[in-house]
């Protein structure tokens, strides 16, 4: 089973570690609390992810005796962003038949009950529609041996960390918590010192959040002129590929 793992790996490049990976995961798999800052796309998910794989492979008994329970929580703030981990999971765990399970609102809740039901080892889900299904009794937390948040600054600002403390609240004391967050705050110092036994501080390039190779630029401008500029800025640069943020459904 690990040699099938290790091969799964192999496949995805997944052959040196990433800084937060080479820094985390010395403890992380000693089965130590870590509090990781580091930016996003640095590989915080592999460390989690990396973590339980060696979870289960160590206690593999325990583990087929709890074929359908949660034995795995990660919570992030967006529902993308659930989906991302979900499909990263899917694709790193196969080898382990880790069964994963996204839960996030926006869509119907009966569906996400029934994928509950049918057995789920790794459930990722917004604070939001984990709380109904805590709520409904529909997702039970006794058998959590590791908890992940995901992205805590972001939680602090779209209004969900009472959600995560409650959360937190219902879990064993002896779960093993792993909190990532992109920038350090005394909002999310209080709550690792809170809730996380013992934890150990890593932090990777906190002072350079923007890498070298990127160039940033604003344009102040009238609301109803952005798209014009918008428009303007793709046909100067006439780029191959180019993603646009916006803040809203609506706007996009």
């Amino acid at each position: 089973m690990f040699a099938d793992f290790a091969q799964q790996l192999a496949a995805q490049s997944w052959m040196h570690p990433t800084p937060i990976q080479k820094k985390s995961l010395p403890y992380t798999l000693q089965g130590r609390d870590v509090a990781g800052f580091a930016q996003t796309g640095t590989g915080k998910t592999g460390v989690f992810l990396i973590t339980l794989a060696h979870k289960l492979l160590k206690l593999d008994i325990k583990a087929q005796e709890k074929s359908s329970s949660v034995i795995a929580l990660v919570i992030c703030p967006t529902r993308e962003l659930a989906i991302q981990i979900s499909e990263d999971a899917q694709s790193m765990l196969a080898s382990l038949k880790i069964k994963t399970v996204a839960l996030y609102g926006g869509v119907a809740i009966e569906p996400q009950i029934k994928q509950i039901q049918e057995g789920a080892q790794l459930v990722v889900a917004t604070p939001g529609r984990l709380l109904d299904l805590y709520r409904k009794q529909a997702l039970d937390l006794t058998a959590v041996e590791l908890f992940v948040c995901d992205e805590v600054d972001r939680m602090f600002d779209m209004g969900f960390i009472e959600d995560v403390e409650f959360v937190l609240e219902k879990l064993d004391q002896s779960v093993q918590k792993l909190f990532f967050s992109a920038t350090s705050n005394e909002k999310v110092k209080e709550l690792v010192y809170e809730f996380l036994n013992d934890p150990k501080y890593i932090s990777i390039n906190m002072e350079e959040p923007t890498p070298d190779a990127m160039s940033q630029h604003a344009i102040i401008c009238e609301v109803e002129n952005k798209f014009k500029i918008l428009l303007s800025l793709l046909k100067k640069h006439d780029p191959s590929c180019a993603i646009v943020f916006t803040n809203t459904k609506l706007t996009a």
